[in-house]
C-alpha cells in the first residue's frame, strides 16, 4: 500500500512537519538502517555507531563521545576483533559521553549507542 504524500509546506511547527515526513517515508517502505559507514550521518535509526580503533589497556575507563544530544539507554557491541567484552565503567553517562571498560587490551570495537 502506498500513501499519497501530504503537503507539508503549510505546517508551521517544525517537529510536526518532520513527523509527517518521517511517517510518510516509514509507511512507504524506507528501510531503517544502521548506515553504511561508521561515525557517519547516513544512519536513520535513533542511535550512533561508534568505532574505537584501540581500547587501550584492559579494564581501564574509555570515554566514548557521541552526538545523540541525550543520555543513551543502551550500548550494543556490534563488532570486536578479539574475544573480549565490554562493561559499564560505573560513571554516569551524559548527553555527550558514555564510559565503558573492556576486558581485553587493545581491542578494535564498534558500539551502537542508543
Amino acid at each position: 500500500m502506498r500513501t499519497i504524500r501530504q503537503n507539508t509546506y503549510d505546517i508551521v511547527n517544525p517537529n510536526s512537519k518532520r513527523f509527517s515526513e518521517d511517517l510518510y517515508k516509514l509507511i512507504n517502505g524506507r528501510k531503517i538502517s544502521f548506515g553504511q559507514q561508521v561515525n557517519s550521518g547516513d544512519q536513520n535509526i535513533d542511535g550512533q555507531m561508534i568505532e574505537i580503533a584501540n581500547t587501550g589497556a584492559a579494564n581501564t575507563q574509555v570515554n566514548v563521545i557521541h552526538n545523540l544530544g541525550r543520555v543513551p539507554n543502551f550500548i550494543d557491541l556490534k563488532y570486536k576483533n578479539v574475544s573480549g567484552d565490554w562493561y559499564d565503567a560505573g560513571v554516569t553517562w551524559t548527553k555527550t559521553q558514555v564510559f565503558v571498560k573492556f576486558t581485553i587490551a587493545n581491542m578494535k570495537v564498534r558500539l551502537f549507542i542508543h
